[in-house]
């Protein structure tokens, strides 16, 4: 309605149909809407990516994947319970 992009942290909704609202509602209105989603963009996605497609590993069944980070500071926002 603010006629803004809209980058929205997880979870975006509750459901699929609110999802699809919300959808519609930023393709009406020629807007972006997108969830939080860090690893579709990182380096290592892409190269994954990059070995899949280049045929290197042959043909995959199944690709297990894990991944964590660390945060060196206990003072970062991420560690404030009370937001």
């Amino acid at each position: 309605q603010a006629g803004k992009h809209v980058l929205c942290e997880k979870p975006f909704t509750a459901n699929a149909a609110e999802a699809r609202e919300i959808a519609e509602l930023a393709a009406a209105a020629d807007r972006v809407v997108m969830e939080g989603f860090h690893y579709r963009y990182h380096p290592f996605a892409s190269r994954v990516e990059e070995i899949i497609a280049s045929g290197e590993l042959g043909t995959l069944k199944r690709v297990e994947a894990a991944s964590c980070f660390w945060l060196p500071k206990f003072s970062d926002i991420r560690y404030d319970y009370a937001m």
